[in-house]
């Protein structure tokens, strides 16, 4: 097991998630859409909480980051393996607002995240979260999802917030006026 979590450091800390931000339109396919939001955790994780040894290995890794995993199909975090964890997982600050390239499907699914501790701990954060994207769209915001946990790490509550004011700003500023933005309908898939 604790070969397969290195492993697993090595392949998202190399890729840093297939899935990359986006500063430009001109470099988003034709059959891809951006997608933004946000994911924050309250409280936030931060590298104190995960008391990791001075001589730890994190191969080079921000353990703060969230790697999140987007896909046309509903999975759990563990079902992502190898070279195909790269390829559905993108790679986002903790309470940054994201704007990755994902391919345009239907359905579009959220199958939620993780962090990854230099100690081979893997956080995980649920998902199960299908949007509807359609053939139009060039750029679409999700919301934030907020995950609330306790004191001993354990999600109790999951919300979204609309923060949408603040996604078309920055939406408008990086792309330009013109860009619309739309708000996508979402629905929580059962397992």
């Amino acid at each position: 097991m604790r070969k397969f979590i290195i492993i697993t450091s090595l392949l998202l800390s190399a890729c840093s998630g297939a899935i990359k931000p986006v500063e430009n339109l001109t470099a988003v396919k034709s059959d891809e859409v951006v997608l933004v939001g946000k994911i924050r955790l309250v409280p936030r994780m931060t590298q104190d909480q995960q008391a990791l040894p001075a001589n730890q290995i994190t191969f080079g890794m921000d353990t703060t980051k969230v790697h999140i995993a987007l896909d046309s199909q509903r999975k759990t975090i563990a079902e992502y393996t190898g070279f195909s964890m790269a390829k559905y997982f993108a790679t986002v600050g903790q309470e940054e607002l994201f704007m990755v390239a994902v391919k345009k499907s239907q359905p579009f699914i959220y199958n939620g995240g993780m962090l990854m501790f230099g100690s081979g701990q893997r956080y995980i954060l649920p998902g199960g979260i299908e949007f509807d994207v359609n053939g139009n769209d060039k750029v679409i915001y999700m919301g934030t999802i907020v995950y609330h946990r306790d004191d001993y790490d354990e999600i109790k509550k999951v919300e979204f917030i609309n923060e949408y004011t603040e996604a078309r700003v920055a939406v408008e500023k990086r792309f330009g006026k013109k860009t619309k933005l739309r708000k996508l309908k979402y629905k929580i898939l059962k397992n």
